[in-house]
């Protein structure tokens, strides 16, 4: 009978770590209120190959609105009429290479840990997936921030911060950073605040306040404060500023797909590397993946490739491609916070 034996390969299996990665995935990503599959997610995830057409950038042709399609027709004239022309524009987005690891473990620590059979395989497939969610929430975060900026003011960016008055976070700010889009208000969807807004400020202020008809509600468990609206807590670095006197913070306001983020290369994990150089023998893993980001509306400098996240929050890469301001739903509040 052949020796039972454990293989260095054994302990860690790419097939196993993705198998984990996709139960995760999908699992994290049914828990978070702006991420989904679907057409009325803010950030819609869609599928492979439908917005690359190879390259460092998204090119999505989109069909120009004509304004004046629809006019009066004049029954008693037989002139010539002006013919209305159909014309196209390019929402450019971009693609943005990331990788999971190098990470390494050597047999004795897995010893050391008494670690099951597969258990470091799930648990890299498991925090590659929660990584790689949190990633492009973050991205997505900076995208919005960055390509909102490069709209019109007016109907999309609502500024109440001052420098030594604070103006916080408040039920009737929501409904004036809503109030933005006018007759297209009912398009924002969803709400993206920093912890300390939420919690702090609309939450418990007004829950000390016993503001009548939110207090009581929330109290519930209801979400009367934020319109009725999806919201998600997210403490991302860029809802928030260091500014001269009180530091300036941001709320944004994201309707049905605001950002189309799109998996061009899925995550690929690679066979375990054994290193023999070092004092521990040692078993080095790592995956890529790539994902392209594009802002429909809005079209992304075609000069800086690969960008990081300061690259996507800077409003000078962004262009408005827009026909309407009011088609791209996005809108944002600066306000303070009671804590600085």
């Amino acid at each position: 009978m052949a020796d039972a034996r454990t293989l260095p390969g054994d302990l860690f299996v790419p097939e196993v770590a993705l198998e984990s990665f996709g139960v995760e995935f999908v699992t994290s990503l049914e828990a978070m209120a702006l991420m989904g599959m679907g057409p009325e997610a803010p950030i819609r995830i869609t599928g492979f190959g439908e917005l690359m057409n190879g390259g460092q950038f998204v090119e999505a042709p989109v069909i120009q609105r004509i304004a004046d399609l629809e006019s009066r027709r004049d029954i008693t004239s037989d002139a010539d009429v002006e013919t209305k022309k159909f014309g196209t524009r390019n929402d450019r987005g971009v693609l943005i290479n990331r990788k999971i690891g190098p990470a390494s473990i050597t047999t004795t620590s897995e010893q050391l840990a008494k670690m099951g059979e597969g258990a470091l395989s799930i648990e890299f497939g498991r925090q590659a997936a929660r990584l790689t969610l949190e990633t492009i929430q973050s991205f997505a975060i900076n995208a919005l921030r960055g390509a909102v900026g490069a709209m019109t003011a007016t109907p999309h960016t609502k500024s109440v911060w001052a420098a030594g008055v604070r103006t916080n976070m408040s039920t009737a700010l929501l409904a004036q950073i809503a109030a933005l889009m006018g007759d297209k208000t009912a398009d924002i969807k969803a709400w993206v605040f920093r912890s300390e807004s939420y919690w702090s400020d609309l939450l418990q202020h007004q829950l000390g306040q016993g503001v009548q008809g939110i207090a009581d509600e929330a109290s519930k468990g209801m979400n009367p404060q934020t319109l009725g609206k999806l919201f998600a807590v997210v403490d991302d670095a860029a809802l928030t500023v260091a500014d001269g006197g009180f530091d300036k913070y941001y709320t944004l306001g994201v309707g049905a797909g605001s950002i189309e983020v799109e998996f061009t290369r899925p995550l690929v994990l690679y066979a375990p590397e054994q290193r023999l150089k070092s004092e521990n023998v040692e078993r080095v893993v790592r995956g890529d993946y790539d994902f392209a980001l594009r802002v429909p509306g809005l079209a992304f400098s075609n000069s800086v490739a690969n960008p990081t996240k300061a690259n996507i929050l800077d409003t000078a890469n962004w262009t408005d491609n827009a026909d309407d301001d009011k088609e791209v739903g996005i809108v944002i509040g600066e306000h303070n916070f009671s804590g600085n």
